[in-house]
């Protein structure tokens, strides 16, 4: 199964998972341009628990756009946080954004991207799982595609204004996106509430 992919409300198996249990740290990130993305490293002891499994946070990323969508709707900027546990399995947690006032967590690491600088960011303000969450098991959306990926996609959305979008997205002057990849018939788990409101996923899904 090949990510990112178009999660659709008739897609979902609405299911009761426990949430990921978060113990980041504030910590200095380090940032390696990609010619796609840009890749920040941390040492931090920084984990979160998921399936009576610790994972440890390698590395957090952006894209512009958002890479996964929802009804072929596509947010303007996701994060994706890449985690791996002692056995070498990998899991991202993906933090969608829709544009609004600005976000202060991210102007930092915004300001440091365009100096090529280190910049300390504790990420776990950037995650917010009370509203629920997606999971499906996926790959890679950048070379090697590796499959295998635990995905768990963020019901909550966070605001970024648009001149932070295009901020980023004049770093590499592209959408920094892969293709959407066929589903398969596979079924997304969710867990959560169907909310009404424009500032979570599933209230993009809800019918007018």
């Amino acid at each position: 199964m090949q990510s990112p992919i178009d999660i659709g409300s008739d897609s979902l198996d609405y299911t009761n998972i426990a949430p990921p249990s978060i113990a980041y740290r504030e910590s200095e990130f380090y940032p390696e341009n990609t010619g796609w993305t840009l890749l920040n490293f941390t040492d931090a002891e920084s984990f979160i628990n998921w399936n009576k499994c610790k994972y440890r946070l390698v590395q957090f990323h952006l894209h512009t756009s958002a890479e996964h969508t929802f009804n072929g709707l596509r947010f303007p900027l996701t994060a994706h946080f890449v985690h791996s546990n002692t056995g070498g399995d990998l899991l991202v947690i993906a933090s969608l954004f829709d544009t609004g006032e600005t976000n202060h967590i991210l102007t930092p690491a915004l300001e440091a991207f365009k100096e090529g600088k280190s910049f300390i960011l504790n990420p776990s303000n950037l995650l917010d799982t009370r509203r629920g969450y997606f999971v499906y098991s996926g790959s890679l959306t950048t070379e090697p595609h590796t499959e295998g990926v635990t995905w768990i996609i963020l019901n909550q959305l966070q605001k970024v204004s648009q001149q932070q979008v295009e901020e980023y997205y004049s770093i590499f002057g592209k959408e920094t996106v892969r293709d959407i990849q066929n589903l398969n018939g596979v079924s997304v788990k969710f867990f959560g509430e169907i909310s009404e409101g424009v500032d979570t996923i599933t209230g993009y899904l809800t019918p007018d």
